[in-house]
């Protein structure tokens, strides 16, 4: 359902637009495509935005600004941590605060947790292990 009929209809004449509401999973279709954080989409008086999320520190800093969606950032980044973990087997823990541009306090909690649910592990002694994916 177009938000503004008018400029939708402008939009399709001209042929930037293909068909009405398609648009959406469009972009999520691309985000999940370029490995992004799923987009915020609010609704506010007199419009419609959508945040795109580049990185950790990014969804942390909307998570603050925005309770509600902070559980469900939180969890999407934790499983960002776990599937860096999955792809690269033995990372150590400053590189996994490079890559995802995150609080080294943040990421504690989120290792300790995917600990504590048996999802990874951590091998290897303080300089020189890293953490595993099991299963």
């Amino acid at each position: 359902m177009p938000r503004n009929k008018l400029i939708a209809q402008i939009f399709y004449d001209l042929g930037l637009i293909e068909r009405y509401g398609s648009g959406i999973h469009r972009i999520l279709a691309a985000c999940r495509k370029a490995g992004l954080l799923q987009p915020l989409f609010e609704n506010f008086s007199g419009g419609f935005r959508i945040k795109f999320l580049l990185s950790g520190r990014d969804a942390l800093r909307v998570a603050g600004e925005n309770a509600s969606a902070g559980g469900a950032l939180n969890g999407a980044l934790k499983n960002r941590v776990f599937d860096l973990i999955r792809e690269f087997q033995g990372i150590k823990r400053k590189i996994i605060v490079e890559k995802l541009e995150i609080p080294d306090r943040t990421l504690d909690r989120y290792l300790a947790e995917l600990i504590s649910i048996g999802k990874i592990e951590r091998r290897g002694s303080k300089k020189t292990g890293g953490y595993w994916a099991l299963g």
